[in-house]
């Protein structure tokens, strides 16, 4: 087994291994009994490791007692998910709420490869934790702790491992690229493992294998519209299930072009188990940031503001306050900031609930905090609306109070600042599954919401929302006209009949089934597409509606159902029962669908985006990602028209 020498001044080198450093076990490895020296929270890792396909499922280099892991391990896992490259830590955190577990990092086979040479760095900075292949950045963590020194000094090093080294120190960005081959491997395999980039933020999220968008703070200021997001790992599974959310940015003046910009307030100190969701505010050439940090340990939720003076680099400050009684503060969170031009006063609402509540069982509230500069705050009786991650705003003479109920945002509307708030008669802003929208003005008069839609778990993607106001206030929601996804020119339709009667004229379609199912089928339809039509519905019809990414003969899809007489529009499987409600995909109290009115649905991997009349939209996502190649148009007991028909293939979202 030979050891290469490493490309950095091996002076510097706090430990490298050298041939005949050790003696070859019994398994292939190489056990080092030399004292490695590591210690503290400031460790790098490096070993130039040739991968074969049939050797995943070993260890490459392991730190640790003869009988448990007490250090580090760095290994290739084969198991019931798969090939993985796995790197795990020992801290000397002794808390019950690690479980006694360590902090693990990993990156699938697939995306790294499974043969060849690959360069891996393992970077310990204090509150973070990161795994490098190849120059590219495919994991971290934030851990608590420093490392667990193995008290046997016993290092086994792998027969595929070419280079190895050490250092009591953290490793610079440059000497990354430095070990990992140079600026033009590491760019070639950025690509190659992270994939292209995607220029739109809307159905986006963050490049990686295990990456998501959180909630999200849109803000505008000076014609830039600022996307501030939590960035997750792991769907809140991170720092032993603490979620270590950050706060990422990135803006736009047109909503065409983003700019990517550093994180805004990253987790810097290991106590911060969670930068939690929170708003900005400018005041008098300075940018503030309000957020709830989640403490490590259970202590009560530290409310703290970062600020700047270009919206792009803030500085860190040191927690303002925690909540007093009569509310609770350890899960005091999500803080939304606003001015009354009225009195002056700035005035602050906090997710939490009240320790002693008039009635058992709900206690939930927004705790109310008046400032005259920001920075001190007295806390106000409670503003008794329940739910989380408030956002108060006034637009065009009408309040607005927004709130999450488990996820799900709904909204009350007053005349003023503090209410009286009334539930307006559709209070659900977006779709059930369109989590945690928040809004901000863009231009003169136009308001964007912002939410995120799960990717089976906590966090996903990315979606956007024209804010839309009626002449009584109420809200409903449109696709943002300048963020739909490109498309291709429409595709022919060849229209066969499988129940029911039908005719046909350019780019329209009249069905009719007066007691049954009428069905026909569109074959060849792109995987990806924008469909959009007028639908004239006939007097009196039951259902109607189509089906996408559908199979055979109406056998397999996902429905789109509309229902007139019951005000529904939802998603569906073909072939689902009709009594099943399925509220978490559908729309209520939708008025109109008795008339002719305007469908735009989108079909994105495993996404359905629909726009209703430019005034209501529903974002799902598949519960089974099914590939079919039909389009399924269907009436049930009625007669409709769709005219207008178009279906046009979507433009790739990254390039």
């Amino acid at each position: 087994m030979t050891i290469d020498k490493i490309p950095l001044n091996d002076a510097d080198v706090n430990w490298r291994m050298s041939d005949g450093d050790g003696t070859e076990s019994s398994t292939g490895m190489l056990q080092v009994t030399s004292d490695l020296k590591l210690k503290g929270c400031a460790i790098s890792l490096y070993a130039r490791v040739q991968f074969t396909p049939d050797k995943w499922g070993s260890s490459i280099l392991l730190w640790s007692t003869a009988e448990a892991l007490a250090g580090f391990r760095l290994q290739t896992v084969n198991d019931n998910s798969g090939k993985m490259l796995r790197f795990e830590l020992e801290t000397d955190w002794d808390d019950p709420r690690n479980e006694g577990q360590p902090l693990q990092l990993g990156v699938p086979a697939s995306m790294i490869g499974e043969a060849g040479c690959r360069y891996i760095i393992v970077r310990f900075a204090g509150p973070k934790l990161e795994l490098f292949v190849d120059g590219v950045l495919v994991d971290e963590e934030w851990p608590v702790g420093a490392l667990k020194s193995a008290t046997s000094k016993l290092l086994l090093v792998s027969e595929n491992v070419k280079q190895v080294a050490a250092w009591n120190r953290v490793l610079s960005d440059d000497e990354v690229v430095i070990l990992s081959g140079g600026t033009e491997t590491v760019t070639r395999r950025n690509l190659e493992i992270l994939g292209p980039k995607q220029t739109t933020l809307n159905y986006w999220k963050p490049r990686g294998h295990n990456t998501s968008a959180g909630d999200c703070m849109p803000f505008f200021h000076n014609g830039r519209f600022h996307l501030f997001y939590l960035f997750d790992r792991r769907h809140h599974g991170s720092k032993w299930r603490l979620g270590a959310h950050q706060w990422a940015h990135a803006s736009s003046t047109d909503l065409k072009t983003w700019e990517h910009h550093p994180f805004a307030v990253p987790i810097s100190r290991q106590w911060e188990g969670s930068i939690c969701t929170g708003s900005t505010f400018f005041h008098q050439g300075t940018y503030y940031a309000f957020y709830a940090a989640r403490m490590h340990d259970a202590r009560p939720g530290q409310l703290t503001v970062s600020t700047s003076t270009d919206g792009i680099h803030f500085t860190k400050g040191e927690p303002l306050f925690t909540l007093a009684p009569p509310y609770e503060p350890v899960n005091a969170r999500d803080p939304n900031v606003f001015h009354d031009p009225k009195t002056g006063l700035f005035h602050m609402l906090v997710t939490t609930q009240v320790l002693d509540p008039p009635i058992p069982g709900h206690a939930a509230c927004l705790a109310h905090l008046v400032s005259r500069d920001l920075l001190t705050w007295k806390q106000q009786e409670p503003v008794w609306v329940p739910g989380e991650c408030p956002d108060c705003f006034e637009w065009n003479g009408w309040h607005y109070l927004l709130t999450g109920h488990e996820g799900v945002t709904r909204y009350r509307i007053s005349r003023s600042w503090f209410g009286p708030w009334k539930r307006p008669r559709v209070d659900l802003f977006d779709g059930p599954q369109s989590y945690v929208m928040k809004t901000a003005k863009f231009g003169e008069n136009r308001r964007i919401g912002v939410a995120w839609v799960g990717e089976h778990g906590w966090g996903g993607h990315t979606v956007f929302r024209e804010v839309i106001q009626h002449e009584d206030g109420a809200l409903g929601s449109a696709w943002v006209p300048e963020m739909v996804p490109h498309t291709e020119d429409p595709v022919p339709l060849s229209l066969e009949i499988l129940a029911g009667e039908m005719s046909t004229g350019v780019k329209r379609l009249t069905m009719s089934a007066p007691c049954e199912l009428g069905t026909i089928a569109a074959r060849g339809v792109p995987r990806n597409f924008h469909f959009c039509s007028r639908v004239v519905p006939g007097a009196g019809s039951a259902a109607f509606g189509l089906v996408v990414r559908g199979e055979g003969n109406y056998e397999k899809g996902y429905e789109l159902r509309i229902e007139p007489f019951r005000r529904k529009i939802g998603w569906r499987p073909c072939q689902s029962n009709t009594v099943e409600e399925r509220e978490r995909f559908a729309l209520y109290d939708v008025e109109g669908l008795d008339q002719p009115f305007t469908l735009n649905i989108l079909v994105l991997d495993d996404l359905l985006d629909i726009c209703v009349d430019n005034h209501r939209t529903l974002i799902v996502r598949m519960e089974e990602c099914l590939e079919g190649d039909s389009l399924f148009f269907f009436a049930y007991c009625g007669q409709v028209v769709f005219e207008d028909i178009e279906i046009r293939p979507l433009k790739p979202l990254a390039f």
